[in-house]
């Protein structure tokens, strides 16, 4: 609940005077423009003056929700973007289209938000011209910050069924967490 969250803000500020806080909660933009109105006149009613940021998905902000935020004390937003290739996207089911990763970065630079955007490069379907999309989202977009990661198939992700599924893995190179015995 906001006071619940606003009273552990309070805390944290007692103990350190941090007046920074990054929420990593995946799902904190799916709240509705509402709960970020409230989440900012909480904050306003205990004279809590705060720097935040927090984890976001490109399909879960728009204009209204952005301004809320920022007027609650938003700083910047960290996107998944993952890659510009929309083949790219589909085959890890993200969920999301690269018009919208366009859209949230457009809007977080004109309300003066910082961004942050998550790429990933190394699918097994991926072509030259899939990194070149990519390469020329993150140029159009212009985030702040981006941090670049190589796909990497960990034990029960999806990438690690397509590539166990199509020998480019040898099975008895890695641990298989659902079948270890203690």
């Amino acid at each position: 609940s906001i006071p619940n969250i606003v009273d552990e803000i309070e805390q944290l500020r007692r103990m350190d005077k941090r007046k920074v806080i990054y929420f990593k909660d995946d799902t904190l933009t799916t709240y509705s423009p509402q709960w970020f109105k409230e989440f900012g006149d909480e904050l306003k009613r205990r004279k809590l003056k705060i720097k935040w940021g927090c984890n976001a998905r490109v399909d879960t902000v728009d204009r209204e929700k952005l301004e809320l935020m920022k007027a609650s004390g938003c700083a910047g937003l960290a996107f998944g973007v993952e890659s510009g290739s929309q083949k790219i996207l589909d085959f890890y089911s993200k969920g999301i289209k690269v018009p919208q990763a366009i859209m949230a970065f457009d809007l977080c630079r004109k309300l003066k938000l910082q961004t942050l955007a998550f790429l990933m490069l190394g699918a097994p379907i991926e072509t030259r011209e899939d990194m070149e999309m990519t390469y020329q989202l993150v140029r159009r977009i212009k985030p702040d910050l981006w941090f670049l990661f190589i796909a990497t198939p960990f034990p029960g992700n999806h990438l690690h069924e397509y590539a166990k599924k199509r020998g480019i893995i040898k099975i008895s190179n890695y641990i298989e967490y659902d079948n270890a015995q203690n």
